[in-house]
């Protein structure tokens, strides 16, 4: 195997690294906006961010976390306070 042939596996293999780390990031910001929009009781909106996430679409996620960028993630419902509602 010659220097070029390692060059070319080690590049390959980089890239390919990267692009699973892009991947991964794009779930995870769609996961977590449709978490938050949930949390939020906007329901609309994860509907809208769940459809289009499974659909591939990754624009609504991204509009709505500009949108909402300055809000922390709101706390998780107890189950107690579920059970309440």
């Amino acid at each position: 195997m010659g220097l070029d042939d390692v060059l070319t596996v080690l590049i390959t293999w980089l890239v390919y690294a990267f692009v699973a780390a892009l991947f991964a990031a794009i779930v995870l910001a769609n996961l977590y906006a449709i978490v938050h929009a949930w949390r939020s009781d906007r329901i609309g909106w994860c509907v809208v961010l769940a459809a289009l996430c499974l659909a591939g679409g990754g624009l609504a996620t991204a509009i709505y976390l500009i949108v909402h960028h300055d809000e922390p993630m709101p706390p998780a419902r107890s189950a107690r306070r579920r059970a309440a509602a």
